[in-house]
């Protein structure tokens, strides 16, 4: 199954002071399927990750394949 991830998710999964980092984690952990992140998803969560504080860069995105 492919999975859809939203700016939220990725910001939980990310940010070990948000609420749900930990539910993030296991569920990336148990989800090893496709995760699609739509184009529109990622400024997005560099802007929600910088509004929480968290540590998430734009520019850690750079690695991650297209498809």
């Amino acid at each position: 199954m492919t999975l859809i991830v939203d700016s939220s998710f990725l910001v939980a999964l990310y940010n070990v002071e948000d609420a749900f980092h930990r539910q993030a984690l296991r569920f990336g952990d148990q989800n090893t399927e496709l995760w699609v992140v739509p184009d529109v998803v990622l400024p997005e969560t560099c802007y929600l990750s910088g509004a929480t504080s968290a540590t998430l860069e734009c520019k850690d995105f750079s690695s991650i394949s297209r498809v």
